[in-house]
């Protein structure tokens, strides 16, 4: 513990392993002590997913499946215990009190969480505003799409600027260069793409999961394409997918659907390449020492 603190000290990673480290005192086993918080972390996620979503389309878990997800959840454990720390203080905390300590506990936990919290905060204040439309080609609905993709290309230009500045500071997980294809990526943008068009043409306004999902589809391939590596951010976007499909009408809903069902096939594809690619070269157990603490 000493040796690896010392090499560490950042707290994001000090407050993840000593949780890990507490629980493996009692286990005597770190591999257990791993999978134990990764089935807590699905657990939570999934538990709040459902409680925002209707009974009906529970087949929506099924893009739970996606590569990025599962590598998150086996790989990334401190991603994964981050990101349900945020679910939980999103959808079943009501005390705004306690939604504020554990939202501070899921940044503390990895830094990414604040990117998150950014995102819940700004919509909740600025973007919160009701449609009283007549018609989709009245001025109203022409000044809401003209806002909504503003918002959609300043925040990914403020999350370009934000990333580079953790870079900066040298944060743990910022250091690695992208290893991710532009074939890989621009999939991921025209999926954003599509995703976007069909949220607009909602008469009701955009959810704060529609824009997270949207921000971190988008501005995860730009950042892998300008050398920055951030594929957790591809496996944050899933549990968002799912609530906002969820909420969509049954034509869009169902085109959504196809969609990140076609981007999940593909990505399978892609990691089952890359994985056979590790193992012939015997650098997948490297891969899952560098990973797991992210």
């Amino acid at each position: 513990l000493d040796n690896f603190l010392k090499d560490n000290n950042q707290l994001t990673v000090y407050l993840f392993y000593a949780i890990y480290y507490f629980l493996t005192n009692f286990t005597l086993d770190p591999i257990l002590s791993l999978q134990i918080i990764s089935s807590f972390s699905i657990f939570i996620l999934i538990l709040s997913i459902s409680t925002q979503i209707k009974p009906k389309k529970y087949f929506l878990f099924i893009l739970l499946l996606h590569p990025r997800f599962l590598d998150m959840m086996i790989a990334q454990t401190r991603s994964a215990f981050a990101l349900s720390i945020f679910f939980f203080s999103f959808y079943l905390v009501k005390n705004r009190i306690l939604r504020l300590s554990t939202f501070l506990i899921s940044s503390f936990m990895h830094i990414s969480m604040a990117l998150l919290i950014l995102i819940y905060y700004l919509r909740s204040k600025f973007f919160n505003f009701n449609l009283k439309l007549s018609s989709k080609f009245s001025d109203q609905y022409k000044n809401i799409t003209i806002n909504r993709i503003s918002f959609f290309f300043l925040c990914n230009f403020g999350i370009l600027i934000l990333y580079s500045f953790t870079k900066s500071l040298n944060i743990r997980g910022t250091e690695f260069e992208s290893t991710t294809s532009f074939i890989y990526s621009l999939m991921w943008i025209i999926t954003s793409l599509i995703t976007l068009y069909i949220f607009n043409k909602k008469y009701k306004p955009l959810l704060v999961e529609d824009y997270t999902l949207l921000l971190l589809t988008f501005s995860s391939p730009l950042l892998t394409i300008i050398g920055y590596e951030v594929l957790r951010f591809y496996a944050y976007a899933i549990p968002f997918a799912i609530i906002s499909i969820s909420r969509l009408g049954r034509n869009n809903s169902k085109l959504v659907l196809l969609i990140y069902l076609l981007n999940q096939s593909a990505s399978t594809y892609y990691w089952l390449k890359l994985h056979f690619m590790w193992y012939a070269y015997g650098e997948n157990l490297y891969y899952q020492e560098k990973f797991y603490l992210y």
